[in-house]
């Protein structure tokens, strides 16, 4: 013990109005305040929790953890237990915490947080992409789509490849908008698309010279009509050189074009959507333009209709009736050009009711059957006198 004071003494821990006495125990106290862990570091997956059992002689109440970041690692200890908990947000590094009490020395420990990952147990199927172009043309200094069809979810894809300030893209819902800026070389750059749940899959981005300066198109019309499983056509008038023009946003297999000089001819296959669908006409020359395509469903096979009489006396003041015989619906039926107030016509099922007025002159009158189900079929009147 006065070894122990005379040493205190030398390095100036001992005051020299008063003497500091260690007890022979404080060494011992001290060494059973350590804790030990069973484990320094542990991973958890972000997402997941985690455990580290303590082995301590003292009491524990009062013990916490240091170190902890809110919403991303959090930790508590129960039951000589310390219990980690991991976010989803958590970022995939390592989290060094600490244990600490009135009782127990400090002691570090790591969480490591590790990337959530696809259990071995449900394997993701990936599937195929579709692009609607492979390739795509962008001037500098401007911007170009493609959309993308995908069974599965497009979450995490991303564009691989890019060249920065150059040629860059971003995904919106189901479109890669890709920008071109002026300083890119004039020439092809190969982008992928990659993504957890979809396979890879490479697309072109052609970068064009900026081009002179860009005239209006005027199409002869700007909505056109097609019927599903044909075809309709559009003019181009036009100042400038139709040269690079070409029709973007098209619908693969239901609505395509193509230009011949200065027509561009629709083509609408039967498995198209009727309703309208909105086209752009590009060039290098040209202000971009839309139009419209308009697709109608295809009308019903028509038929002919039998009469059972194609001339029906009808005296003034009278009726007459005409029997139709028709395999199809005979829904929207009518009969045309009617004389007012003289010869009028009513259906009923499959009768024509004709009533002549005592007003109506002596003569024929020749009227038309027309529906939507049957060819047009025109009959006589003929009105005689009382």
């Amino acid at each position: 013990m006065k070894k122990l004071l005379s040493l205190l003494a030398t390095t100036g821990l001992v005051a020299t109005t008063s003497s500091t006495v260690v007890a022979c125990g404080d060494g011992e106290a001290a060494k059973n305040k350590n804790v030990t862990l069973d484990k320094q570091s542990i991973e958890v997956t972000q997402g997941g929790t985690g455990e580290i059992s303590i082995t301590s002689t003292n009491d524990l109440t009062g013990v916490k953890i240091e170190g902890q970041v809110e919403n991303k690692v959090t930790a508590t200890v129960q039951d000589k237990k310390i219990k980690i908990t991991v976010s989803e947000t958590a970022e995939e590094k390592d989290y060094i915490l600490t244990i600490t009490g009135d009782k127990i020395n400090s002691k570090h420990f790591l969480v490591k947080v590790k990337e959530k990952s696809v259990s071995s147990l449900t394997t993701v199927v990936k599937t195929n992409v579709i692009l609607y172009s492979e390739i795509v043309e962008v001037t500098q200094g401007g911007t170009g789509e493609i959309s993308i069809t995908s069974t599965n979810d497009l979450t995490g894809v991303k564009i691989e490849d890019q060249v920065e300030n150059k040629v860059t893209t971003a995904i919106s819902g189901k479109k890669i908008i890709i920008t071109v800026s002026e300083t890119a070389e004039e020439k092809d750059y190969i982008l992928k698309i990659t993504g957890k749940n979809i396979n890879s899959k490479t697309f072109k981005v052609i970068v064009k010279a900026e081009p002179a300066v860009k005239t209006d198109v005027i199409l002869d019309k700007e909505i056109v009509e097609v019927t599903k499983g044909g075809t309709g056509e559009v003019s181009i008038i036009s100042e400038n050189d139709l040269a690079g023009v070409k029709i973007g946003i098209q619908v693969a297999g239901k609505v395509t074009t193509a230009i011949s000089g200065i027509k561009i001819t629709i083509t609408v296959s039967k498995a198209a959507e009727v309703g309208d669908y909105t086209l752009t006409i590009t060039g290098n020359n040209i202000n971009s333009k839309t139009f419209k395509v308009r697709v109608k469903a295809e009308p019903a096979v028509k038929t002919d209709v039998i009469l059972d009489k194609e001339i029906v006396e009808v005296t003034k003041g009278g009726t007459g009736e005409v029997s139709i015989i028709s395999e199809n619906d005979l829904a929207g039926v009518k009969i045309g050009i009617q004389v007012e107030n003289k010869v009028t016509t009513a259906i009923s099922r499959k009768k024509i009711i004709i009533t002549v007025s005592e007003e109506a002159e002596v003569g024929d009158y020749t009227l038309t059957i027309t529906g939507n189900n049957i060819n047009s079929k025109t009959f006589k009147v003929k009105v005689l006198a009382k």
